[in-house]
């Protein structure tokens, strides 16, 4: 692991510290994070199991700030979105969320990032502002629900409880798809374990009627096949097997 790499997951040493995973687990978790490019926030929910309000806190005691989570109902204030670019703010993770008299709330997923300090400064043109900590899919969330319209429209800028339900349905229904498309790959792997299995007591079937000759090696290539198909169905019943019970 890179020096960066242990800095990135040191911002979550409370997990170990709290002996939610160990510091061998917190590692890999670094190890695999980096090895994809993702953030490693995504290994440790999605993968260790850790929810993301754990998460969460584990940042607000690494920086020793308030922390926020994405809700698409937040009343933000028009004249704060003004001019703001999605793209950038996706790369440097950093949101403003909240208005407090001439103080604005900016949602950061590294407030101690000089670079993301220097441009909070030049959007804020002198008002005062101060950071909470966000995860890096939450500020995702805000750049692309916030943003997709003109400030000050009904839809993109405000939420109704109404459409906060419709949302959170509609997330049910993608992971509920999911788990249909997963249950499918399962029953086609179980099937070449059938097939596979059938292959092979035919061919051992066969065998003990013919002891020898040139038709006796195309058994023996059956029972080669059958293990084939065996070997790829259980592979894959294993892995959909895990990430089910994962």
């Amino acid at each position: 692991m890179t020096t960066t790499d242990l800095a990135e997951a040191k911002r979550y040493r409370l997990l170990a510290d709290s002996g939610i995973l160990t510091a061998a687990a917190l590692r890999e978790a670094g190890h695999a994070a980096a090895a994809r490019g993702v953030e490693i926030e995504k290994v440790l929910v999605h993968e260790y199991g850790v929810p993301r309000l754990t998460v969460l806190k584990a940042l607000s005691e690494y920086y020793g700030r308030p922390f926020i989570e994405y809700d698409e109902r937040m009343p933000i204030a028009p004249e704060i979105l003004a001019g703001l670019d999605g793209e950038r703010l996706s790369m440097s993770q950093w949101f403003p969320v909240i208005k407090e008299g001439d103080t604005i709330v900016i949602a950061a997923n590294r407030p101690d990032d000089p670079d993301v300090v220097s441009e909070v400064r030049r959007f804020t043109g002198g008002n005062k502002f101060e950071f909470w900590v966000a995860l890096g899919e939450d500020i995702q969330w805000f750049i692309q629900d916030f943003l997709h319209s003109k400030p000050g429209h009904l839809i993109g800028t405000e939420r109704t409880g109404l459409a906060f339900w419709r949302n959170t349905m509609a997330q049910w229904r993608t992971r509920l798809a999911c788990y249909r498309t997963d249950l499918a790959t399962a029953r086609t792997e179980l099937a070449l374990l059938r097939w596979g299995l059938g292959l092979i007591g035919v061919s051992n079937a066969l065998m003990r009627t013919q002891k020898s000759g040139a038709v006796f090696i195309m058994y023996w290539l059956m029972t080669a096949a059958g293990f084939s198909l065996v070997v790829l169905g259980l592979r894959g019943y294993i892995k959909i097997r895990k990430s089910m019970m994962k």
